[in-house]
């Protein structure tokens, strides 16, 4: 099934030519496909190697999942009501990188990683950063 999904995931890569299309089916069981959009997103802007790492792990600790359960609809409604990978606060912020930054996980990761180069200098400052006062 994993293969089925991943393959249908990359013909609508390649025929579309972008990894948005991917998202627009929200699948809460399938969230492993959220980390894969989220990293080929990522990878596009130009994030691997160790900038992917600091990133992962960063939304990994915001999140407080593991990586391939990642969830773009999460909202912390316990506490800061942030919300998405990114724990956005507000959430409606990742707006200014496409109408479905409710869903998209790569609408999502392209917001984060501008936030992150825009206020931290990189994804490794804003880990490192995240890592030493709890939050980014």
């Amino acid at each position: 099934m994993r293969k089925a999904i991943l393959i249908v995931c990359l013909a609508l890569v390649t025929s579309l030519g972008t990894t948005a299309a991917i998202a627009s089916a929200h699948q809460p069981s399938k969230s492993w496909v959220h980390w894969w959009v989220a990293k080929m997103e990522a990878k596009r802007l130009g994030i691997v190697g160790v900038q992917w790492v600091c990133l992962e792990s960063l939304v990994t600790r915001e999140n407080a999942e593991p990586p391939k359960t990642w969830d773009p609809q999460k909202w912390n409604g316990a506490g800061s009501g942030a919300y998405g990978l990114p724990q956005a606060l507000p959430g409606y912020k990742m707006s200014s990188e496409g109408p479905d930054w409710k869903i998209n996980a790569a609408t999502q990761i392209r917001w984060m990683i501008k936030y992150a180069k825009g206020r931290y200098d990189g994804v490794c400052q804003a880990d490192r950063f995240q890592r030493s006062h709890g939050y980014y």
